[in-house]
């Protein structure tokens, strides 16, 4: 995101920093299906039911994030961030 604007839909050498949500770990209120309809231009994924992230590192230029489902272990989604080179990791 970039003044309000979606600045990149790539995973690969991404721009700017990546942000993942998650955010229902704890939460005695209950679960909420109540998303803004429809989902905002910046929302890649958007997922109501109860799990936890969990970040791989292949290396210093791959990580993959995986939201895994707490009532089965099943991967509800994922994505990977690359680097082309070490000095594009490091930026």
């Amino acid at each position: 995101m970039y003044n309000g604007t979606v600045a990149a839909r790539s995973y690969t050498n991404p721009a700017a920093t990546v942000h993942a949500v998650v955010g229902m770990a704890g939460d005695i209120e209950g679960l909420s299906h109540k998303f803004v309809d429809p989902s905002p231009s910046w929302s890649a994924h958007r997922d109501s039911r109860l799990g936890y992230a969990r970040l791989h590192f292949v290396s210093a230029m791959r990580m993959t994030m995986y939201y895994t489902l707490a009532a089965d272990g099943l991967v509800a989604d994922e994505f990977t961030i690359t680097k082309e080179s070490l000095k594009e990791a490091y930026q």
